[in-house]
């Protein structure tokens, strides 16, 4: 009878450490999903600030270059 209760102890320890694993998983699943969508998004916010970091230098250069001043006169601009 006491091996019985000892079987069953083990038995009931093995099925927690199996769960407690279980959740631990789910957890770390979970964690790198988020992190994964962070860092994309990041990205994105990244790209966006780039494009319009290039964007307004494209502009600038463009109307700073004195051909395209000269041509604005010669069109009427």
């Amino acid at each position: 009878l006491q091996e019985q209760r000892v079987s069953e102890l083990e038995h009931g320890a093995r099925e927690q450490r199996r769960q407690a694993c279980a959740r631990e998983i789910e957890r770390r699943d979970w964690n790198e999903k988020r992190m994964k969508e962070e860092r994309e998004e990041v990205a994105l916010q990244i790209e966006d600030g780039l494009f319009s970091v290039l964007m307004n230098e494209t502009l600038t250069a463009l109307s700073t270059n004195p051909l395209n001043k000269a041509t604005s006169r010669i069109n009427g601009r």
